[in-house]
């Protein structure tokens, strides 16, 4: 291992540390064919509930892994102590994680203090350049696949994510993006593109969950479309620092049916 290696990897597990107080909140990704949570997104939230946007305006490249590795230990801890019973999802920017072996180490490290087995695990990859490189994320989901961790591809359908990119990487789960859903049952084209994706979708054997549900309309069209989870406000809106339980899920009666 050369020295720049070694550097890189300290930077990973050893990073500067984060400036602000941060914490979790959850939200639910729900089944709609029967109504049951079958796991929960980490949300990043300021320590006195402030969105995400004020806790992420203090990242910087110098504090980035440190914040990474916090914001996923405090995610996995929290999700432990109020009892997750579901696989919990962790958002990561793939750029934080320039050798995925190494870097990996914190995060199995905390879901192992936790009681969390890998496999309950999925890593949601956010829109970076990186995804472009499929040499370097081969070699991520790899890593993420020999620890036995999920991953999931993010906002597809917002326009970078192109179906050949999941030919080649193969996620277990896509999610597809908001600005695809909303208004989906008022908009022919995106019910349209929606539809290709999905089948795309299913034809390479991929989980799909559909983000931003808000009417009962959109979610009535997915439901159609073959979606297989969904996650927005019409089912419950996040959970500052505990988890959404079933009874709390909002799901329209004609979902079920």
């Amino acid at each position: 291992m050369t020295g720049e290696t070694d550097r890189t990897c300290d930077a990973c597990t050893c990073g500067l540390g984060f400036p602000l107080p941060l914490t979790i909140a959850f939200q639910p990704i729900v089944r709609p064919s029967s109504g049951a949570i079958e796991a929960h997104e980490a949300l990043l939230r300021g320590r006195d509930g402030a969105l995400a946007h004020t806790v992420l305006a203090a990242v910087s490249d110098a504090n980035r892994p440190a914040f990474d590795r916090t914001a996923r230990a405090t995610a996995i801890a929290l999700a432990a102590r109020h009892g997750l019973a579901e696989r919990l999802h962790l958002n990561l920017m793939p750029e934080a994680l320039r050798h995925p072996e190494h870097c990996l180490a914190p995060l199995l490290a905390a879901a192992s203090a936790s009681g969390i087995a890998p496999s309950r695990l999925t890593l949601e990859l956010g829109e970076d350049g990186r995804l472009f490189d499929l040499a370097f994320m081969r070699r991520f989901l790899a890593a993420c696949r020999d620890a036995g961790l999920r991953v999931a591809l993010d906002h597809l359908g917002a326009g970078y994510a192109a179906i050949g990119t999941l030919v080649d990487l193969a996620p277990d789960m896509v999610k597809l993006d908001l600005t695809l859903i909303r208004g989906i049952d008022r908009d022919r084209l995106k019910r349209a593109r929606a539809l290709e994706v999905v089948a795309a979708c299913r034809a390479l054997g991929l989980e799909i969950a559909a983000v931003g549900v808000e009417t009962e309309g959109e979610l009535a069209v997915l439901a159609e479309a073959g979606v297989d989870l969904v996650q927005g406000y019409l089912l419950a809106k996040p959970a500052f620092e505990r988890l959404v339980t079933a009874e709390e899920i909002a799901l329209p009666a004609e979902a079920s049916a």
